[in-house]
């Protein structure tokens, strides 16, 4: 994400006066992502009321659960927490 796009997600914020919150989720490990590049850029978008929330794996030193059965249930978990709120 470079150059990071901060006047475009600013603007499409804007269109959303009763926003609640802006969800970054990832499948990657929070230390893994783009989490760790991204969450300094939208903080400093993200206008109150408004909140920044990450949902996605916790920093982990493993790239990926070692399991398919596993990383789909994670991935699931972690959509449907994105968009049920």
């Amino acid at each position: 994400m470079y150059p990071f796009p901060a006047k475009e997600i600013s603007a499409q914020l804007r269109r959303y006066p009763n926003l609640k919150s802006v969800v970054c989720c990832q499948e990657e490990s929070k230390n893994q992502g783009a989490w760790s590049f991204v969450m300094e850029q939208l903080l400093e978008i993200v206008q109150a009321p408004a909140a920044l929330r990450y949902i996605g794996p916790e920093a982990t030193a493993s790239t990926a659960p070692g399991y398919r059965s596993m990383h789909v249930t994670r991935q699931e978990k972690y959509l449907h927490a994105a968009i049920d709120g």
